[in-house]
Order: structure tokens, then sequence, then C-alpha cells
């Protein structure tokens, strides 16, 4: 599968700023554009039909030429290849330095990936999406002080962004604080409110404060987006069954069960 399964709507200009693409569009892309967040898109639109075109279908000349061949790769390897051929022929080529960590982050090369996203962050330090991503490189790391400080500031520079509260809503759960987590997740369910993700998280975070009955409501809308997200099926089975109602725990784990065969439960 290329990098990016999604038509690009516009070519974009360095110092422009970029439109946020939800986590709902994320199921489109491949998985290594799944460990980081929104993508900036400055590619020139597809030549002739306006159908993507295969790897190898046309020769790149120009850095959009060798940006575009990076985005539709279906190889890593080759995708940091042609973005960095890329930034040799535009060193000031902002979006090629954010795909290329994007893409070091995939294969776990953290340092190259952290060097991409300064060098992003530099060009243009108004993005906030730039800060989200180096925040999911810290994160996934454990730094969660430095991850915390991109989120923050990725909210100052755009304060409605939904994968920021999202994130953010993350790390606090894994600090243990919780009431600020659950803040953050009321935002990205505001925000976003067809997702199913904040509802599951924020699930999570009321069982963990013994609110019940808001947390099966919020598992209940999360599998209603998506009805096969196993784990909400196993938390609300907990809620349930915390509140005498074993039936409809007991069918719930079963449906978590079927979706998740591997998985051990008692």
């Amino acid at each position: 599968m290329p990098f990016l399964a999604l038509s690009q709507t516009a070519a974009f200009h360095r110092g422009g700023r970029l439109p946020a693409i939800t986590l709902i569009l994320f199921l489109a892309v491949p998985a290594f554009w799944l460990q980081g967040l929104q993508s900036p898109a400055r590619a020139e639109a597809p030549p002739a039909s306006g159908s993507r075109p295969p790897e190898t279908a046309w020769e790149p000349k120009t850095a959009q030429d060798y940006f575009r061949m990076g985005q539709i790769s279906a190889n890593l390897n080759n995708g940091i290849k042609y973005l960095s051929k890329a930034i040799d022929l535009d060193p000031n080529y902002m979006e090629a330095y954010a795909w290329r960590g994007q893409a070091f982050m995939a294969q776990k090369q953290y340092d190259q990936a952290l060097a991409d996203f300064n060098q992003a962050i530099s060009l243009n330090p108004r993005q906030a999406e730039y800060y989200i991503r180096r925040a999911t490189l810290f994160l996934r790391q454990d730094k969660y002080a430095p991850a915390l400080a991109d989120l923050n500031q990725a909210l100052r520079l755009d304060p409605k962004n939904f994968t920021a509260y999202l994130t953010r809503g993350r790390i606090q759960v894994r600090q243990g604080n919780l009431d600020q987590a659950l803040s953050d997740f009321d935002q990205a369910v505001r925000l976003s409110p067809l997702d199913a993700a904040p509802f599951y998280e924020r699930g999570k975070v009321r069982l963990a404060q013994q609110a019940y009955g808001p947390a099966i409501a919020d598992f209940s809308k999360a599998v209603a987006f998506r009805p096969r997200y196993a784990d909400a099926y196993y938390y609300r089975a907990q809620a349930y069954q915390t509140l005498g109602e074993s039936a409809k725990a007991q069918a719930d784990l079963e449906k978590f069960r079927f979706l998740k065969p591997e998985a051990k439960t008692n």
C-alpha cells in the first residue's frame, strides 16, 4: 500500500498552513503513517488522468517529483531514498523532512526522526502538526515531559487540534493525571464527535474513576462508531460486571473473544 491513500486537495507552498486530517481518515493509510499523525500535503496532482501512478510509472526530476515518489512508495527504504533526494534538491522542503521523519520513526531510527522533525519545525515553527509528530516520537520513547511540551505548543498554535488533545490525554493517563486526561478527552469528543477513539479513552478513565454508568455510555458510543473495537467490549464488560449485570458482561466478553481470539481472559 502506498504511503498515503488519500487524494491531495491542493499544492501547498512553504510556510503555508496545512489542513488537519482527522483520525477517521487514518484508516486509509499504511501502518507506518498510523504511527504518526496528520499528513502535510504539498505534492502536485497526479499527471494525465488524475489517478495516482505506480511508483515507477514516471521519471522524477524536481524536488516535488521525488517528494511524490516518497509519498507513494510502498517500501519505507525506497521512500526514505526519494524523500532524501527531494531534500537534496530543495534543502528547505519542510514537508519532505516531516515525511522522512515519519518513515524513520516507523523504522525505529529515532535519532534520525528527531533530526528531521527538528528541521521541519525550524523551517516552519508555526506548523502545529510538526510538534504533534515530534511529541509522538517522544511518547514512543516514554519521554513524557518533552512530549507534553510539544503538544501544549501545538495547541497554542491550533486550539482545535483533535489529535493533540487525544494524544495529550493519553499521556496524562500514563502519568496518573486522570482529571486532566478526562478534560482532554472531553475536548477531543467535542471536536470529533463521530470518532470512536476519544469515547473509548474517556471510557477507560471513567472506569478507573468508578463512574461505571458514564463509562458504559462511552464504550457503547465507541462500538457504535467502530463495531469491531474489541477492547471497548472488554472494558464495557468490566463495567457491567461491577454493576452486577452479568449477562451483559458475558455477552461483551464473548464478543471480545470473537474479535480478538488470541487474547486470554478469565
